[in-house]
C-alpha cells in the first residue's frame, strides 16, 4: 500500500442506505495500477460503522499478511486488501466521536496515504461510480498530459435523473474565467487531480468561511493548471434533503447560494477576472429554490430585490410565476426537468 498511483479519499455519515453502493463502485474499479480508498465514518449513529465492517469481512482479506489495524483515541483504523481485486485497497478509518460537530479536521489522520499517491479522488458515502473505467481513463489522460492539474466527467443526478451535459468547452482548457462567472460545473464526485499541483495551491480558503469547500479548491486549480472535461458519465450524484445545497430548510439553501457568490467574488478580486460579477445568477438560484419549495414570500422578497438591483432575468421572472401558479409550476418543472 505504499507505491498506490490513486487515492480516494470517502467521507461519510448516516450513509448506511447508500454506502454499499460507494464501496461496490470503488471495488469494480478495473485498473493496472493499485489504488487505495480512504474512507472516513464520522462515528455514524444509523448503522453505518456495522455495515461497513460486513462489507470488509465479505470482501476483503482482513487479517491477513496485508491488513493493518491500528487504534488511537480518536479513530479505529483498517487497512486491507480486497480478495479479487488484488489493485485495490481500502483504508477505512471508523472515527469514535463526530469530529464535524467539534469543527476538527480529519485529513491529518489519512495524510500518509495522500503524500505518497499521484493522484486523488473523491467520492462521498452517499454518492457512487458507475463506470469501472472511471480512474483508469482518467489516470491515463492525466499520465499523458502533464499540464492538466485536474480531470471531471459527466455525472448523473437521483432523483431528478439529469445529465450534467451544459459544460462549456475552450481550446485551452482554462476555466478559471467560467468557474468564477458560475457557468462552469464539476462534480466532485467525478474528480481526479494531481497531488503535486495541489500542494502548489495557494489555499487561500483556508482562512474564509465559504459553506462549500470544492467550489474555492476549483477556482484555485484553474488558476495554476488546465483543466480537462471528459463527456462519459461515470457516477452518480444523490440529491437528498439535508444537504446544504438541497435542504428541506429553504433559509439554509439560500445561504449556501449566498456563500458560493461570496466565494466567487472573492476570487474575482483576486485575480481581476472581470470588474463586477452580475448579481442575476444569486436570484436565479434563490428564485428557483422558492418555487421548489413553493414559498411566494420568499419569492416575492427577491424578485423585488433582484429588479431593485437591475438583476432581473427571463429565468428569474418564470420561476417567481411557478411559484405562484401550480400550472407554470408545472410547465417549468417539465422544461427544466427539476
Amino acid at each position: 500500500m505504499n507505491n498506490v498511483k490513486v487515492c480516494v479519499i470517502c467521507y461519510t455519515y448516516n450513509h448506511v442506505k447508500y454506502i454499499q453502493d460507494a464501496l461496490d463502485g470503488f471495488c469494480a474499479q478495473e485498473t493496472n495500477f493499485p489504488y487505495v480508498c480512504i474512507i472516513i465514518d464520522d462515528a455514524s449513529s444509523d448503522g453505518e460503522q456495522s455495515a461497513i465492517r460486513k462489507y470488509l469481512d465479505s470482501h476483503f482479506d482482513t487479517g491477513g499478511h496485508s491488513s493493518l489495524l491500528e487504534e488511537t483515541n480518536d479513530y479505529l483504523l483498517e487497512a486491507t486488501q480486497h480478495k479479487e481485486n488484488v489493485n485495490c485497497y481500502f483504508a477505512v478509518y471508523f472515527l469514535k466521536y463526530n469530529h464535524h460537530q467539534l469543527h476538527k479536521r480529519k485529513r491529518q489522520y489519512f495524510e500518509r496515504w495522500l503524500k505518497d499517491s499521484e493522484y486523488h479522488a473523491f467520492c462521498e458515502g452517499d454518492d457512487y461510480w458507475i463506470d469501472k473505467d472511471k480512474l483508469q481513463k482518467q489516470v491515463n489522460f492525466m499520465d499523458s498530459h502533464p499540464s492538466y492539474g485536474l480531470c471531471h466527467t459527466m455525472f448523473q443526478s437521483e432523483p431528478i435523473k439529469r445529465l450534467n451535459v451544459h459544460v462549456p468547452q475552450n481550446e485551452k482548457d482554462d476555466y478559471i474565467k467560467d468557474l468564477i462567472q458560475g457557468k462552469y460545473r464539476i462534480g466532485t464526485l467525478t474528480v481526479l487531480y494531481r497531488r503535486a499541483v495541489y500542494d502548489l495551491l495557494p489555499g487561500l480558503w483556508r482562512n474564509q468561511d465559504f459553506m462549500m469547500q470544492d467550489y474555492p479548491l476549483w477556482i484555485e486549480f484553474a488558476s495554476v493548471a488546465k483543466i480537462k472535461y471528459l463527456p462519459d458519465c461515470t457516477a452518480i450524484y444523490r440529491i437528498l434533503p439535508n444537504s446544504a445545497s438541497h435542504s428541506e430548510d429553504i433559509n439554509k439553501e439560500i445561504a449556501f447560494t449566498l456563500s458560493s457568490y461570496k466565494c466567487a467574488c472573492y476570487y474575482n478580486k483576486i485575480f481581476k477576472i472581470t470588474d463586477t460579477l452580475g448579481k442575476s445568477r444569486i436570484y436565479n438560484a434563490i428564485l428557483k429554490t422558492a418555487m421548489l419549495h413553493r414559498k411566494t414570500d420568499i419569492a416575492d422578497k427577491y424578485i423585488k430585490e433582484a429588479i431593485s438591483n437591475k438583476a432581473i432575468s427571463v429565468k428569474a421572472i418564470a420561476f417567481y410565476f411557478a411559484a405562484h401558479s401550480g400550472i407554470i409550476f408545472k410547465l417549468i418543472k417539465k422544461i427544466y426537468n427539476y
